[in-house]
Order: structure tokens, then C-alpha cells, then sequence
């Protein structure tokens, strides 16, 4: 199985597209939206930092020092606080103020990344959205009846013959 750190790449190379220098083009889904200035992932194995493709390369030399100085983390724990809410990096502020020099940093996303071992049950409720249960996704899944061969694979929890809930991935990958 691969290390954490190696997961993360694979999560980069999932959420968006990548040059050949490692540097983010555009978020990888069918309409190709523009990537983020700045993608950061900490892991037990080791960190994955990544800058869009047209950043400037005196931003990249001053976050490279900033990333690098960042501190590994011991577990989980480390990454996460006591009701799941995900500890900032130790040079947040820093990174932060230094792409607001280059762009405005108008929104943020950030959380926990999780993978699953290929031995999971799967709890009888549980299905895989495709065309002959499409039936299944009505009120706030009816959006599925057009988009479910984009988010595939589709997992769908099933209460009272309909979709209550749903897990798929929302990147071409």
C-alpha cells in the first residue's frame, strides 16, 4: 500500500490537472475551472505543496521556504482538533498573507482527506447509482437523472426506496 504522502499525490493528481513542472492548471472535471492559487497537504510521510501555473517564481521560492519549514505531523491528532476541526498549518498566516501579495485569497477549503482499505463490508442499504436505479435519486438527488455517469463510481445510501444520501467522486480521474 502506498505511504500517506504518496496518497496525497495521488489526491493532487485527482483534484486537478498538473503541467509538467507540478504545477496546478485547472481542477480536473469536465467544465476544467481554474485551480486554486495554492494547494497544501500535510501527512505523517511527508508534505505535498503545489502552486497554480501562472504564479509568479518569487512566490513560489518564498512558499517553498514557508512549506518546507512546516513541521511533520505525528498522527492524526496532529492534523485534526478535539471535535474534528482541522488544525491550521504552523506558518497558515504567513502563507496567507504572502499569495494575498499575488492574488486575493477570496475563499478557502480545507479538510481531512480519507481513504478506505479494500476490505470494507458494504452495509445492505448501500448501492451503486447507475441507469436501471436511477428511479432511487428523486427530491434533492433528482440531479443525479443527469449527471450520474459524471460522478461515478456513485454510492448511494437507500432509506424508504429512495436515495438519502450519496458519496462519489466529483473529479475525472
Amino acid at each position: 500500500m502506498p505511504n500517506y504522502r504518496q496518497l496525497m499525490e495521488l489526491q493532487v493528481r485527482t483534484l486537478y490537472r498538473i503541467d509538467h513542472a507540478e504545477r496546478l492548471l485547472c481542477v480536473n472535471e469536465e467544465k476544467s475551472p481554474p485551480a486554486p492559487y495554492f494547494f497544501g497537504g500535510r501527512t505523517q510521510h511527508g508534505h505535498v505543496w503545489r502552486l497554480r501555473h501562472d504564479a509568479p517564481v518569487a512566490l513560489e521560492n518564498e512558499l517553498a521556504a514557508l512549506c518546507h519549514a512546516e513541521p511533520m505531523l505525528d498522527d492524526l491528532q496532529a492534523q485534526t482538533g478535539a471535535a474534528g476541526a482541522v488544525n491550521l498549518p504552523l506558518n497558515y498566516v504567513a502563507i496567507k498573507q504572502l499569495i494575498n501579495r499575488y492574488w486575493p485569497v477570496e475563499a478557502e477549503w480545507r479538510g481531512p482527506a480519507y481513504f478506505f482499505p479494500s476490505n470494507v463490508v458494504v452495509s445492505q442499504p448501500v448501492v451503486q447509482i447507475e441507469q436501471a436505479n436511477l428511479h432511487l435519486a428523486q427530491g434533492p438527488f433528482a440531479w443525479l437523472h443527469d449527471e450520474w455517469r459524471l460522478v461515478q463510481p456513485c454510492m448511494a445510501w437507500v432509506e424508504q426506496g429512495q436515495v438519502a444520501a450519496v458519496c462519489f467522486s466529483s473529479r475525472l480521474s
